[in-house]
């Protein structure tokens, strides 16, 4: 009451306006969502190359906090279903990516501090995040692999997921002509061969694959967090005025 109290006869005005066409609580909900996204923005930076990038562990942390977070890749992204084919078919052809799991199976329920130095660097390890896209005429697949900070992506990389993109592209299970795939390959460095791959003048930046309803991109963390920085950038200037490093952590932590 204390802020409405204090605001400028035209800017209670436009609140007065504003309440006649929304609630309050509806507000208050989108304001809240729109401030957690920043936050999380902004937390990226020291989690992969700051001052967090060695205590994180991408299995317990980093996966669960992109799979509550997939609008970080594009707001489509945020509405999703689970789909029990696309698991079985992403399984399928794992081992094309050179191992046996979409993601290692580890205790939610392990504290941390429990685990010793070398299991947490077992726990170091490729993941892969898939969503499906609902729509009442295409299907379209999100898959996000994501490499450890220590690897530069190169060319082996580079190869694996076109092959592994051709590959549950070309499964029989999916209506090629109704089913969208998008196959991100994502890291905090890229090699020179694979920033040569993602600048080819016949294909639009960062593709290194493209067919039909298949394209396969690759991409660094600075590329993400940039693009999510320059949709959200407005909000910043209007939103975030006093938010500090400690709220960030905060809310990364709660």
């Amino acid at each position: 009451m204390r802020e409405v109290l204090n605001l400028k006869k035209h800017e209670q005005d436009d609140f007065a306006e504003l309440l006649e066409k929304t609630k309050l609580s509806s507000i208050i909900k989108t304001t809240s969502l729109v401030v957690d996204r920043i936050k999380f923005i902004d937390s990226l930076d020291p989690l992969l190359y700051g001052e967090y990038k060695q205590q994180l562990l991408e299995t317990q942390q980093l996966h669960k906090m992109l799979l509550e977070n997939l609008w970080i890749f594009g707001e489509q992204y945020q509405i999703k279903n689970s789909d029990q084919f696309l698991t079985s078919v992403l399984e399928e052809h794992i081992g094309i990516l050179g191992r046996e799991q979409l993601v290692p199976d580890v205790p939610s329920n392990q504290d941390i501090s429990d685990i010793s130095d070398d299991d947490l660097k077992k726990l170091r390890i490729d993941l892969m995040l898939y969503t499906q896209i609902p729509s009442p005429t295409l299907r379209e697949h999100l898959v996000v692999e994501l490499k450890r900070p220590t690897v530069k992506i190169g060319e082996k990389e580079i190869t694996q997921i076109k092959k592994y993109a051709r590959a549950v592209y070309g499964n029989p299970r999916f209506d090629k002509s109704r089913t969208r795939w998008k196959f991100l390959l994502l890291g905090n460095e890229l090699s020179e061969y694979a920033l040569y791959e993602a600048n080819q003048l016949n294909r639009p930046p960062g593709v290194v694959e493209q067919h039909d309803n298949l394209t396969a991109h690759v991409k660094t963390w600075a590329e993400i967090i940039h693009e999510a920085k320059w949709r959200y950038g407005i909000y910043y200037e209007y939103l975030m005025d006093e938010a500090s490093k400690n709220d960030t952590l905060e809310h990364l932590q709660k």
